[in-house]
């Protein structure tokens, strides 16, 4: 399990705390030598360094949740909602239900991709983020597989070849997934990751959840067992199955907010007695961690975050099931209010605890030989960076208490309780914490599960997929065929039907050659793309806010990371000029490549100058002052007609090329404007998507946007996040959701669902292409996906409508809003459009 069966400790009270300073990378004294924790006298925690390469998950996060959110955040039970919605209007099979054209999606992968620092081969093929792993206690070829937002998988060999066995489960993100001890047929699935948890006043989420689901034949399916007592909006940190009875199990939801009751949290500790269909919340609060002792098994610890004053808990324990509970650990005892606090007990001495809390850049790490009855500061691995809220967890080795392992951007291990440390993937060093050194395994590490016959072998989950490590310390890759990328768009290659690029979470800009094996060719958080429309072989692959790289092979092999590169948008354009996280990159039918911020601004050539980018015009095309452009589209049949959409609900109309803009928002919600796509051959004609809840989702303007219509009718309630045109026939419209295509024949008037053999997983960008006759889709969580109904084209992407550019499609904004506590909630939300734009900022 993810970090999840580690057995706790036995429960105490805190009877002393007593005192010493932390200090990142520092050189551990001997065990004996280590000083306890004092109430009274508050540890000096060193900041860890900020990283300066890589992603950025907090913000990325941030631009992903807050669209959905945005402005009155997200419905309880908003999934499962949309889905019944969706029952009602097209009927009990509507996953399957066919339009009058009736049509299939199959996977194009990846499945999964080449890492992009193979050379020198480190990472093998990865695939998208993990979420949970569970390892069969008999049987170690048969593992259960959670990946973030590809839903549950399971192998019988290994992880020589995975079957994905929950895709039509209501959510396919997954928080963590449990085994019971007693009968190994039963699982439980937690629905709603939760790794993300940060900065002192606010918390960010992954993709929400929609309860619980279960097996009952050892994993191999999945149905929704939870009813409405769960909280079905939420994020499920941890879910556990008491030792000896399989019907008794825990969850600890770190959020589940009701915007529209007006209710605060719904976080805490819900038990469940009847096998997971009732539940009850046995202790408020946002859960972080929990734990069950086998030893013990009604023995519970709870981690909490964000408790503020001296005496607020940090560690609560129950010896009664849950039914009531002490504080073990204080406020005052780690000095700092933590945002994320990971928690685990020795299985083998079940009253050994360890503890990791952190929040902005401050690590403390400590350690309990009596059931927390009192606490020794335990030593930081060397070399851990400033990203603790989103891959952090510890685990302790079920034979040998001094065993601890300790995660965040890479794996460490302590053999002698957590005073000294070795760092097993070594992709950072203590030395140089900010540069990567090609780690042995892709980095940030997110669950980990125990070999059931040798604790020396675990198995690892992180941003690239699932390793294990070997009782030698080698890796090896687990990913085979998994195919659970998470993509935010894609572009086609105008003429080649097997050219196909996208951008991905914290998997770079991808590749497709034809292959279900895709090729990386952008480190990091991969952007937008676009192609060079006078030379396709060149192409314009976006990595985050500041950068876009370049290439002049089509994108056939990886960009290096100092290779060629239209330098960092903040040294280029105006001081405090706002851009979006994944900003839209577009080339134009004449031959122009443009970038939004914003303003709409053109590419004039060269390299990291000024003069490289030139703003169409000074208006701002947006209604606030955090909002940003999130898509521009061009008409295909006539270049000076462009079309902009923003993150706050207001949509723009040149037609001049930008020189001059119409405000063309009268009819559109208050909603992040997602797509538009312009009638491949009428330049008057649009159909336009949004984000979020309780308004019309698909809009349609026959008039250049003077006015539009809301032909949302029969639609769910669910965020839309792409709309295209199918370039063959102008009456087809496709709409991408966030429970799949929808599919209209007459122009908008009516809807179908168009979803055989796609997964209840988020569209949120199409690729179509007339002449090609190729019609694709992006997924987040489950990669690409083309669709074939035995004679169809499409155009060239989703924002062209045309056939003849690229870029600048609809796509998924990475996770984690920027929700606060209580009352800092409604007025974050409120200002949602600014978690979803960067500001600019002149180089020293």
């Amino acid at each position: 399990m993810k970090a999840s069966s580690r057995n706790r400790g036995t429960m105490a009270m805190i009877a002393a705390v007593a005192a010493c300073a932390l200090q990142a990378c520092s050189q551990p004294e001997p065990t004996a030598k280590r000083q306890p924790l004092r109430w009274s006298d508050r540890i000096s925690v060193a900041p860890v360094p900020a990283q300066t390469q890589g992603d950025a998950p907090e913000e990325r996060e941030n631009w992903f949740y807050a669209q959905r959110a945005y402005p009155d955040g997200i419905p309880i039970n908003a999934r499962q909602k949309a889905i019944e919605q969706a029952e009602a209007t097209f009927g009990p099979a509507w996953r399957k239900a066919a339009a009058a054209a009736a049509g299939t999606w199959a996977s194009l992968g990846p499945a999964p991709t080449t890492g992009y620092y193979d050379p020198p081969g480190n990472w093998g093929n990865v695939t998208g983020r993990s979420g949970a792993i569970v390892v069969h206690p008999s049987n170690p070829n048969i593992i259960i597989y959670g990946s973030a937002t590809g839903g549950i998988w399971r192998t019988d060999n290994g992880g020589s070849s995975w079957t994905p066995v929950s895709d039509s489960a209501a959510s396919l993100s997954i928080g963590d997934i449990a085994m019971a001890r007693s009968d190994s047929n039963i699982l439980y699935a937690a629905t709603g990751e939760a790794d993300v948890a940060t900065g002192a006043f606010h918390i960010t989420q992954d993709y929400f959840g929609s309860g619980i689901l279960k097996s009952t034949n050892g994993g191999q399916s999945w149905f929704k067992v939870s009813n409405a007592s769960f909280p079905d909006y939420g994020f499920c940190s941890r879910i556990i199955v008491h030792p000896t009875d399989p019907n008794r199990v825990y969850a600890a939801m770190f959020f589940a907010f009701q915007p529209q009751s007006g209710a605060a949290s719904r976080g805490g500790v819900y038990r469940s007695t009847d096998g997971g269909v009732s539940w009850s919340n046995v202790y408020s609060g946002l859960i972080t961690d929990l734990d069950l002792p086998v030893s013990s098994p009604d023995t519970l610890y709870a981690a909490i975050s964000f408790q503020r004053t001296a005496a607020d808990p940090v560690v609560v324990a129950s010896g009664d099931g849950g039914s009531s509970w002490q504080t073990i650990l204080e406020v005052g005892s780690i000095g700092f209010v933590a945002s994320s606090i990971k928690l685990a007990a020795a299985p083998s001495m079940s009253e050994v605890i360890y503890v990791s809390a952190y929040a902005d850049g401050r690590y403390i790490m400590a350690h309990s030989p009596n059931g927390g009855g009192l606490w020794y500061t335990a030593t930081n691995p060397c070399g851990v960076h400033a990203q603790g809220s989103y891959d952090h967890y510890i685990a302790v080795s079920p034979v040998d208490p001094n065993v601890v392992y300790y995660a965040e951007r890479d794996v460490h291990r302590s053999v002698d309780g957590g005073a000294r440390w070795v760092n097993l993937t070594n992709a950072f060093s203590c030395s140089d914490p900010n540069g990567y050194t090609f780690g042995l395994i892709h980095p940030d590490q997110h669950a980990i599960a125990f070999h059931p016959s040798d604790p020396n072998v675990v198995f690892l989950g992180n941003d690239g997929g699932l390793y294990r490590k070997n009782a030698d310390d080698s890796f090896t890759n687990l990913n085979a065929n998994l195919a659970t990328l998470q993509f935010h768009t894609i572009t086609q290659h105008p003429t080649d039907r097997n050219l196909l690029w996208g951008g991905t979470q914290d998997n770079g800009v991808q590749t497709y050659a034809g292959s279900s094996v895709w090729t990386q060719i952008v480190y990091g958080d991969g952007g937008r793309t676009a192609y060079d429309p006078t030379n396709p072989s060149r192409i314009y692959a976006g990595y985050t806010s500041f950068l876009i790289y370049t290439a002049g092979d089509a994108g056939r092999s990886p960009i290096p990371l100092s290779g060629d590169s239209l330098a960092a948008f903040d040294r280029l354009f105006p001081q405090g000029e706002l851009v979006g996280f994944y900003p839209p990159i577009v080339s134009s039918p004449d031959g122009g490549i443009y970038l939004g911020t914003q303003r709409l601004w053109r590419y004039r050539g060269g390299t990291g100058n000024s003069a490289s980018w030139q703003a169409t015009a000074s208006v701002a095309l947006v209604g606030s002052a955090n909002g940003v452009l999130n898509d521009v589209a061009f008409a295909p049949s006539n270049a000076r007609i462009v079309y902009t959409a923003s993150t706050d609900g207001v949509a723009a109309h040149s037609d001049d090329g930008g020189a001059t803009w119409s405000n063309i928002s009268a009819g559109l919600p208050n909603r992040v404007l997602t797509d538009i796509d312009v009638h491949p051959s009428n330049p008057s004609a649009a159909f336009l998507s949004a984000s979020g809840f309780g308004t019309g989702h698909i809009f349609k303007t026959v008039n250049g946007g003077a006015s539009w219509s809301d032909v949302s009718g029969g639609l769910p309630n669910i965020p839309f996040n792409a709309v295209a045109f199918d370039p063959k026939d102008s009456n087809r419209i496709f709409a991408g959701s966030d429970i799949g295509v929808f599919l209209s024949t007459d122009g908008g008037s009516s809807w179908a669902t168009e979803n055989n053999g796609l997964p209840n997983v988020p569209v949120t960008s199409f690729a179509f292409n007339g002449s090609l006759g190729t019609y694709r889709a992006a997924t987040f969580g489950r990669g690409v996906w083309e669709w074939s109904s035995g004679g169809g084209g499409g155009d060239d992407d989703g924002d062209s409508g045309g056939g003849c550019f690229a870029g600048g499609v609809t796509e998924g904004r990475g996770e984690r809003p920027g929700i606060g506590l209580d009352g800092l909630v409604l007025a974050l939300l409120a200002a949602g459009a600014g978690l979803l734009a960067r500001r600019t900022r002149r180089a020293c």
